[in-house]
């Protein structure tokens, strides 16, 4: 039986400022890599056989949560190809598109033969693999925990209706039915609520920073021969330590949520330490001169609406939080993150800052399913001086406007990844030439060889 042909099919993914919205027309858009029109693909399909060509685009904003979403979406998009699980996939990933098409296989493995090719992809992960910043990382989860604990002892012991003595503007110590309401809630509701509370918080304390690892630790290719990551960059490809470190991504939105989060998980347990230190000594008060046997009882009434008013001010918090993240987001990540921008920009240029960063760090995958390819390696060493040397050809003769955007100010590596002339000489935007797209041609040609003689030999056996 004649063995079913198999199609081959190239996938782009742009990187960061890049895009056909990112270009001023159609034909420096088509001038790019990823489309089928430019050169580096005509070279491509002249030395490989390729059936269909697809073009993926993303926002190509340097922002960490729109990676996130054009992760999503280009699982979606690999999906929406219907492909037949016996077809190929040669995936040609920029930048940043590198990090989207790895997240988004995480996320949606496909059946098909595939080949990831990330050309100067900073594969950073957010995490910390220090002890001490993991601790950080979890810390408003404990705060909330610790405070959520207390409230739910609050709720458990029956005094549920003093929590809201102290909402501002309720006068519930008249309202006959609110507190008819509440006894019956204290007689029959209020523990298993408390039990509920103190469960969703350890979920929240656990589950979540548990989740996040597996998640970033999951690998569902078993076959090597079903999956492979080529990463090709250069050790001194300033272009990926200056683009890692911008402001939008230094300080990205991810780090503006934690820092609200602490505020509020501190504010919160300030209240609840309130309630306590104020209920200790109206205890202490009524030992003394009420009633020792008793005044226990009145203990928690008397700090919880302390609580109580912390809980209106955690509402009021997650009412304003929507205003703060989508309408001050930019300005706010903008100011916190210049002092640390200004001094990555002074200290990351060249291959010192690049390996102090470890930009280009190994993706959590098994290492077998993982080819790296820097100017180390021989087989690449000299596609890679190419490379080089155009992008400092270029750059001589681009030198005086390319200081100058460079000394602009914070935007001008838009300025500078929007202009094509500029680009090319920036060697993390000048790995697509003629010899790049050979090197690639050749090792897929080689690779699909050995899998048809792997699978020759199987079923001779």
């Amino acid at each position: 039986m004649p063995e079913t042909k198999r199609k081959r099919h190239v996938v782009s993914v742009h990187g960061t400022f890049s895009g056909r919205g990112h270009f001023d027309s159609e034909d420096a858009a088509n001038a790019q890599f990823f489309c089928e029109q430019s050169d580096f693909a005509k070279t491509l399909k002249g030395d490989l056989s390729v059936d269909a060509w697809h073009e993926f685009g993303w926002k190509g904003t340097n922002l960490e949560s729109d990676r996130r979403s054009g992760s999503r979406r280009f699982a979606k998009f690999l999906k929406s190809l219907k492909l037949p699980p016996e077809d190929e996939v040669l995936i040609l990933a920029h930048s940043h598109g590198g990090n989207i098409a790895l997240d988004g296989l995480r996320k949606k493995p496909i059946p098909n033969t595939i080949s990831l090719y990330s050309f100067g992809t900073p594969f950073i992960w957010k995490d910390s693999r220090h002890p001490f910043g993991a601790i950080l990382s979890i810390m408003p989860n404990i705060i909330f925990f610790l405070a959520i604990l207390a409230l739910a002892f609050v709720i458990g012991s029956g005094h549920t209706q003093s929590l809201l003595y102290g909402v501002p503007y309720l006068d519930l110590p008249r309202n006959e039915q609110v507190n008819a309401f509440f006894k019956s809630f204290n007689s029959f509701t209020a523990y298993p609520v408390a039990i509920l509370l103190v469960i969703a918080s350890w979920l929240y304390l656990i589950g979540v920073p548990l989740g996040r690892t597996r998640y970033r630790a999951q690998f569902n290719y078993l076959d090597v021969n079903k999956f492979q990551l080529t990463r090709i960059w250069r050790t001194d490809d300033e272009a990926i330590a200056i683009l890692s470190n911008e402001p939008n991504i230094s300080a990205p939105i991810s780090i503006f949520n934690s820092f609200f989060r602490f505020v509020a998980a501190s504010l919160f347990v300030g209240f609840v330490l309130w309630a306590m230190y104020d209920g200790y000594y109206q205890f202490l008060d009524l030992r003394k001169n009420v009633d020792s046997t008793k005044s226990w009882n009145y203990v928690l009434p008397m700090g919880g609406e302390k609580m109580g008013l912390g809980l209106s001010v955690m509402i009021l918090l997650a009412l304003i939080y929507p205003f703060f993240r989508y309408i001050l987001k930019a300005p706010l990540t903008w100011l916190m993150s210049r002092p640390v921008n200004s001094l990555l920009r002074k200290t990351s240029m060249g291959e010192d800052g690049y390996l102090r960063l470890d930009a280009n760090n190994m993706p959590h995958i098994p290492r077998q399913f993982d080819n790296d390819f820097n100017e180390s390696v021989q087989e690449i060493a000299p596609v890679l001086e190419a490379v080089k040397k155009n992008s400092d050809d270029y750059l001589l003769e681009n030198r005086t406007t390319l200081m100058r955007m460079m000394s602009a100010g914070d935007g001008y590596l838009v300025d500078v990844f929007q202009n094509t002339d500029l680009t090319k000489s920036l060697i993390h935007c000048n790995y697509f030439t003629g010899d790049m797209a050979r090197f690639i041609a050749k090792r897929e040609a080689n690779r699909k060889a050995a899998a048809k003689q792997a699978r020759e030999a199987e079923l001779a056996t």
